[in-house]
């Protein structure tokens, strides 16, 4: 009798499984993601301060003026930004910094044991939950901050 009391559900180990292995590679996607973010930015600042100073050299001398010192301030933003974003994930002599790869080599091995234990479909609906949190959360945002 007390066997079969103390037995385990298999349904309720399965999802304290599925729960901690969700919150893993959400931890995990979020460190990630705060390195990897900064450098993906990159490309779209630098594509948008190309396209702000295509559309002030049609404008009038004095309207263009004006604009200065907002295109500054964006090329110094954008430069602080790869510099910032440089040393999260290399190190001077331009080898990668350990805490990176590390949390590159977690992120893998936890999508692995989701994989492993709950199967491809499961991997795939953690990944599109983190991606409506993550989007969420924009939506969400009223900081203010770029």
């Amino acid at each position: 009798m007390a066997a079969r009391f103390l037995k385990d559900d298999k349904e309720d180990i399965r999802s304290l499984h599925r729960r901690y292995l969700l919150w893993l590679y959400k931890t995990t996607k979020d460190e990630l993601d705060k390195i990897e973010r900064k450098l993906t930015q990159l490309d779209i600042d630098k594509r948008i301060e190309k396209a702000l100073k295509k559309k002030a050299s049609g404008l009038p001398r004095g309207v263009k003026e004006t604009l200065g010192p907002g295109l500054k301030e964006w090329k110094e933003y954008i430069f602080q930004k790869e510099s910032d974003a440089q040393k999260l994930k290399f190190n001077e002599d331009g080898s990668i910094v350990a805490g990176y790869l590390f949390l590159r080599l977690k992120l893998e091995a936890v999508a692995d044991e989701v994989e492993a234990r709950l199967g491809k479909k499961e991997l795939a609906r953690f990944k599109r939950l983190y991606e409506e949190a993550c989007i969420t959360r924009i939506l969400e945002d009223t900081s203010g901050r770029r």
